[in-house]
This record gives C-alpha cells, sequence and structure tokens, in this order.
C-alpha cells in the first residue's frame, strides 16, 4: 500500500455544486498505510472560479470527520499529513476523502464575483481588439483570408497587444471598464 497518496479532484459537470449535499470523493482501501495526502484540482479541465471554495474532509466510520483543508482559485493543491488517528486503525479500514463545495465568506465571494465580471468585460474587450487587428490585417492583404493563422503569426497580433498593455493608455482603459461593471 502508498504511504504516500495524489487524489485529483475534477469538478464533475453531471454533479449539482449548487447542492449543499453533493460532494465529489475518493476511497482510500486501507486508511493505516496513508501518511500523507495530497489533494490537487485538475485544472487542465476545470478551473476553480474566483468566488468558489472547497472543504476537503476524510471520514472513517464512527468518528468525526477530519478537515484536510480548503480549496479556492489562489489554492489548487492541498498538501497534509494524515491524521495520527489513521495509525490505529485496523488494517483494511475503508476511509473515504470528499470534497464539499461549501459557502465562502462574504467578502471572498463578493471579490470573486466582481473580479469574474471584471474578466469577462476585459476578455470580451481584448477579443475585439485582437480580431479587429485580423480583420485589418486581412483588408490590408498581409493575412490570406484562405489560408490558416499559424501560432508565430498570432504571437505578432499578441505582441502588439502587449504592448499596449504596456503603454499609458492602459489605466485610462481600465477605468472605462471598471464604469462599465458598476452600472
Amino acid at each position: 500500500m502508498p504511504k504516500y497518496m495524489r487524489f485529483n479532484y475534477y469538478k464533475d459537470q453531471e454533479s449539482k455544486d449548487d447542492d449543499p449535499n453533493a460532494y465529489h470523493h475518493y476511497s482510500i482501501p486501507d486508511a493505516a498505510s496513508i501518511n500523507k495526502v495530497t489533494v490537487y484540482c485538475d485544472v487542465s479541465d476545470e478551473i476553480i472560479e474566483a468566488p468558489e471554495m472547497y472543504r476537503v474532509t476524510i471520514e472513517i466510520d464512527n468518528f468525526s470527520p477530519v478537515i484536510i483543508g480548503i480549496m479556492d482559485c489562489s489554492q489548487k493543491q492541498i498538501h497534509a499529513q494524515v491524521p495520527s488517528l489513521f495509525k490505529s486503525t485496523k488494517r483494511g479500514t475503508c476511509a473515504i476523502m470528499k470534497v464539499y463545495r461549501v459557502e465562502a465568506p462574504l467578502a471572498w465571494k463578493t471579490a470573486g464575483e466582481e473580479f469574474e465580471h471584471f474578466m469577462a468585460a476585459l476578455t470580451d474587450k481584448w477579443r475585439v481588439q485582437v480580431m479587429n487587428m485580423v480583420k485589418e490585417g486581412m483588408q490590408q492583404k498581409a493575412i490570406d483570408e484562405n489560408t490558416r493563422v499559424s501560432p508565430v503569426a498570432m504571437n505578432h497580433v499578441f505582441h502588439c497587444l502587449h504592448q499596449h498593455l504596456r503603454s499609458d493608455q492602459l489605466s485610462l482603459e481600465f477605468q472605462e471598464s471598471k464604469k462599465k461593471i458598476t452600472q
């Protein structure tokens, strides 16, 4: 049996994260053999949005749940020592690791919601900027309409965007975006 265990946490599209009783779980077949655990959100499939928080617990029958930690957008991994009570369990005792969505503190939740709104507006604004640059390139015949745009060509577009981000105009655009979000 492993002394160290990794547990991938995938947000299940079919689960109802809004349901307070919903959780994701992983069975630990021999709790006595585990002394460290790592839980991480697989960000290649899903992201944890800014206002979300998830509690990670390990549960064994007849014991209170042990809270391992909280995962959120700023901490997508938890490294923890398994409590010493696991060593006193009988060999073969099964434990269950559960990941629950929990209500975030109000400050965290509202700041996260505002951040998500801001990023959505900013993403839309930059999408328009970049695609207008591509459209301009097609109109000027610098980009052939019937050819795939290579990653190298797009990097040139992104370089222009990066140069724009470094300009003084950016602070004015941030102020304008903030006004639109608060309306």
